[in-house]
């Protein structure tokens, strides 16, 4: 097993996170999961491994940039073929033939040399002939593979506290006490692509895109800070508790919880104009 997968199963179960928790967010089997954790990639689709990973990483609250770039190490290969370079002076494979052609011909009768000439433009041709078809063969294979689309992880413009100051005014104000305590896990899932910044504890601020149908978890000591483009299709639950978000709102909303208090505040914005 990958050392950065054994990372990843202490984090988790350092959440007190199951693979069932993670298939019922998430969606991909627990075999799948189960996969993923033994480090059996082979396992998984070809085509999924990278998402998995990543929807499994995010689900459990770790980086899951740097755990798809220990993957793409883990994953590249272990060697590297080395091309033999002929000496300088061949710049390519036909002076090469035509100096082995030469030196081969001293010495020997013209009918020898000429049937040895012949034999060795037959082996050029056929050389000739294996690049061109292992290049067809590869023009085929690029052509069926599938198109690349526009990446659903792109982000978007950003709601910053200076652009809710400017655009937006104060619409209303929800507090909540919830009777909560640590350690404590905020997670957020939607049904619809949202641009989210966050602030936990004393961290610097961090921006990110939820993809549709996606979900995630932060676990937080202290206090967390989220503003959110819209709340269209949005669940927040804390500890397992629901916070009742309205799911209509397609200005901006701004959520904050402090562990001093246990006090959940939400804040929602209205256009100026």
């Amino acid at each position: 097993m990958p050392e950065f997968i054994k990372d990843l199963v202490e984090l988790r179960k350092s959440q007190d996170i199951c693979l069932e928790d993670i298939y019922e967010r998430t969606k991909i089997s627990i075999a799948s999961l189960q996969s993923i954790e033994k480090g059996n990639f082979n396992d998984l689709p070809i085509t999924y491994v990278r998402l998995f990973l990543k929807a499994y990483v995010n689900e459990i609250g770790g980086d899951s940039v740097k755990a798809l770039n220990d993957l793409d190490i883990y994953l590249s290969p272990k060697e590297k073929i080395k091309i033999l370079d002929i000496s300088s002076d061949e710049n390519s494979r036909e002076g090469f033939l035509t100096k082995k052609l030469i030196n081969y011909g001293k010495n020997k009768p013209p009918k020898k040399i000429r049937t040895d000439s012949i034999k060795s433009i037959i082996l050029v041709c056929i050389f000739i002939f294996t690049i061109y078809v292992i290049k067809s063969v590869a023009s085929e294979r690029n052509a069926a593979k599938p198109p690349i689309y526009k990446s659903e992880f792109e982000e978007e413009g950003p709601v910053s506290l200076n652009l809710l100051e400017k655009e937006f005014n104060k619409e209303s104000i929800y507090e909540r006490k919830l009777e909560i305590s640590d350690p404590y896990n905020l997670r957020i899932a939607s049904d619809q692509r949202i641009w989210f910044s966050y602030k936990i504890d004393d961290e610097k601020k961090n921006e990110n895109v939820l993809p549709s149908g996606d979900n995630r978890l932060f676990p937080f000591n202290n206090s967390i800070e989220l503003i959110l483009k819209h709340s269209l299709g949005l669940t927040l639950n804390l500890n397992k508790i629901d916070l009742a978000i309205p799911q209509s709102i397609t200005n901006p909303l701004m959520i904050k919880f402090d562990s001093i208090d246990n006090i959940l505040i939400v804040n929602t914005f209205s256009p100026k104009n």
